[in-house]
């Protein structure tokens, strides 16, 4: 099975910054303390290009790389680097984060999946199903660290973001996909502050799309039902809720679950006879998503229209329960009764 590494990052910075990060590579491979970097890298950068390595390289788990302290001579930067555990430990840690990917890689390969998209698929319905969102991490990093990278993916199956969209990245390093970690911040409508956020951005045929693997897995939790809110979407969806510049640019949209599974509806009627089939044929649930356009420019309330529609077009004892991503304008409709 293929195995590459993406090092997008690696490949945004001057030649002497490269120096610099490759410097830090093979410091941490070593598990070394020190790191000198050359002469000519501004301060302020430091601790940049050491990001740089962990978000190119989540195999590296073991380090801090929130924190490094240096020191400016003549000659250089003198780094200090920080780890989180100390040997045997590092590498029983690492011997068991590789069983874990060799039995997933295994899993791969008897699903046959059989192209890329297939694959960013795969890893996205991994993650959303095995992994909780670890909220107390959240504020107390120092406390948990390990949710900040494959360790707590892949070990311990409680992470946030940045460990998540680390682990997808690995996961499609050994699958062969193109994948970056996209590092912004969140925002849902009608929250005041933003919120620092990680996620992936992958290569499909030559063109980008957008995967938040976090936000979905969340979704999932709440509706007992596999998500695909954040799934291949373009920029233009993506920054509704997500800030970011300076990564390649998505511009495809015809990728998302929406449109393979054709759930995206811009007009009345798509959507009645939408609901019309799905719970005549005993269906437990309506997942899908209004466009741009729709009928709801005419400046109904879009739930109400959306209840409306139900009330009309649901089967006499049947009822349901609705999550709206407001955002998105997606839908989740628990039905239950006959």
């Amino acid at each position: 099975m293929a195995k590459m590494i993406t090092e997008y990052y690696y490949e945004k910075l001057s030649l002497l910054e490269r120096k610099g990060y490759q410097a830090f590579l093979e410091a941490i491979i070593k598990k070394e303390s020190e790191v000198h970097l050359p002469i000519g890298i501004q301060n302020d950068r430091t601790v940049r290009i050491l990001d740089m390595v962990g978000l190119d390289h989540p195999e590296l788990f073991y380090v801090d790389f929130h924190e490094v302290r240096y020191f400016c001579s003549p000659i250089g930067i003198k780094c200090t680097l920080t780890y989180l555990d100390k040997e045997p430990s590092i590498s029983e840690k690492q011997r068991k984060i590789e069983k874990v990917v060799s039995n997933l890689m295994k899993m791969a390969r008897n699903a046959n999946l059989k192209n890329d998209f297939v694959k960013a698929r795969w890893i996205h319905d991994r993650l959303v199903r095995n992994i909780v969102y670890n909220r107390e991490a959240v504020s107390a990093l120092k406390q948990h660290p390990d949710a900040y990278s494959i360790e707590g993916v892949l070990l311990n199956k409680r992470a946030v973001c940045e460990g998540i969209a680390k682990t997808y990245k690995l996961l499609a390093d050994r699958l062969g996909v193109y994948a970056v970690v996209a590092i912004g911040e969140s925002q849902r409508k009608g929250e005041r502050d933003k919120e620092p956020h990680g996620w992936n951005i992958v290569k499909i045929q030559d063109k980008y799309y957008q995967i938040d693997a976090t936000w979905d897995g969340n979704l999932s939790l709440s509706s007992q039902h596999f998500r695909y809110d954040y799934f291949c979407l373009s920029d233009r969806e993506m920054q509704r809720d997500h800030n970011y510049d300076g990564y390649p640019k998505c511009k495809e949209e015809t990728m998302t679950y929406f449109k393979q599974q054709s759930r995206e509806f811009q007009k009345k009627k798509q959507l009645i006879q939408y609901v019309k089939e799905e719970s005549k044929s005993g269906k437990s649930y309506l997942y899908f998503k209004i466009t741009e356009g729709s009928f709801l420019d005419c400046g109904d309330d879009l739930l109400q229209a959306i209840q409306e529609i139900l009330l009309e077009e649901l089967p006499e004892g049947r009822s349901y329960e609705m999550e709206f991503n407001e955002d998105q304008k997606i839908l989740f409709v628990r039905l239950s009764g006959l």
